[in-house]
């Protein structure tokens, strides 16, 4: 996973020309919120679902890397719109750690 996040970054990293960048956004911007909360209800429900099925500690790690991998892929979605968002991934998983932490 952290391959993952890592080649991702250096994807959006910029480059000469047209092509992705790094967006040039806050740590306090308005869409931190809806990240870390987003990201806790998203756990809280893919944990709930998976505890059917796998062992608490197998549905805290599937779920936390459902959540993340959402996370990226809507980063990498928004590579050529607004850019990626290095802090809005660690929103995400400050809000996935947060509901991990109340199984």
């Amino acid at each position: 996973m952290k391959g993952l996040v890592l080649a991702a970054v250096f994807a959006a990293s910029p480059g000469e020309g047209k092509g992705p960048h790094l967006a040039q956004d806050s740590w306090w911007g308005k869409d931190k919120i809806q990240h870390l909360a987003l990201s806790f209800v998203l756990h809280s429900m893919a944990y709930s679902y998976l505890r059917t099925t796998l062992g608490r500690e197998d549905a805290r790690w599937v779920s936390l890397g459902i959540v993340l991998g959402l996370g990226l892929g809507k980063e990498v979605w928004d590579l050529h719109r607004t850019g990626f968002s290095v802090r809005d991934l660690c929103y995400d998983l400050a809000g996935a750690m947060g509901a991990a932490a109340f199984p």
